[in-house]
């Protein structure tokens, strides 16, 4: 899934920069999917900006909103 993304040379480390840690990057996703399908009630997670840090620094979410629907 992520390698389809245009920016994935990005999290490879393109342009001199270090690897993102896509390993962190991914258990994200994985939880965030694991919330949406355990909780019923969400009708949406507002994740901005997702922090990628080089290889083995994991990943900061600056902000996070749930919304819940009615």
């Amino acid at each position: 899934m992520l390698q389809e993304l245009k920016a994935y040379p990005l999290l490879q480390g393109a342009r001199g920069e270090k690897r993102a840690d896509i390993n962190a990057l991914v258990d994200v996703i994985c939880r965030v999917a694991f919330m949406m399908t355990a909780e019923a009630g969400i009708g949406q997670i507002d994740l901005n900006p997702v922090i990628v840090h080089p290889q083995g620094q994991g990943v900061s979410i600056v902000d996070a909103r749930v919304f819940f629907e009615k």
